[in-house]
């Protein structure tokens, strides 16, 4: 069975699928393919199938065969289900739940304030934008900030919410929802004092 994982580098919802498959132990290798953002939209469109141009797609996305599993969460439960897999799932599919809609809701949240704070700083570096190595040493700087700055208002327009008003009301979301992710763990992680560490 051969197994492909489109991802992104430094992504949250990409480490998920990390994790789950060092946990998971499968003998099978995977083969691991980075996805940049915007440029290669349409290949991950033909991949996963999904033409609808309302119809959003990202990874990570795990290939089996023709099959293509889309959600981190999705996957992981995937992989709890190989026979020979180390990966557990929780019986409790209701806590599950709440951490994973919790999770989506503060990660957006936090992208969204992320990705607002490179776009007002002007400035962003030119090495994440979505062009080919070969082009960066032809391309003036300007330009390479010129595009990078584009790509992350593309991003922040594709992943827009409501309740995302400004940075400021994102970063309330951060905090609310590492609150309730912190009572539902009770634990005392991600604060010190008042103050996110």
């Amino acid at each position: 069975m051969a197994l492909r994982l489109i991802h992104l580098p430094n992504s949250p919802w990409s480490e998920r699928v990390h994790f789950a498959l060092k946990v998971a132990a499968l003998p099978e290798p995977v083969a691991k393919v980075a996805y940049t953002p915007v440029t290669d939209e349409l290949w991950l469109r033909f991949v996963t199938g999904r033409w609808n141009p309302f119809t959003r797609v990202s990874v990570p996305v795990l290939c089996v065969g023709n099959q293509a599993i889309s959600e981190s969460i999705d996957i992981a439960r995937w992989l709890s289900a190989q026979p020979g897999s180390q990966l557990r799932m929780g019986d409790d599919e209701a806590v599950l739940q709440t951490v994973q809609i919790l999770a989506e809701r503060l990660q957006a949240a936090g992208r969204h304030a992320c990705m607002s704070r490179v776009i007002a700083l002007g400035p962003a570096k030119a090495d994440v934008s979505p062009v080919p190595w070969v082009l960066k040493a032809l391309m003036p700087e300007f330009i390479l900030r010129a595009m990078c700055v584009v790509v992350y208002h593309v991003i922040v327009w594709k992943y827009r919410r409501p309740e995302f008003t400004s940075t400021a009301a994102a970063d309330a979301i951060v905090r609310a929802g590492l609150l309730e992710l912190r009572a539902l763990r009770g634990s005392k992680a991600f604060f010190n004092g008042d103050s996110l560490t």
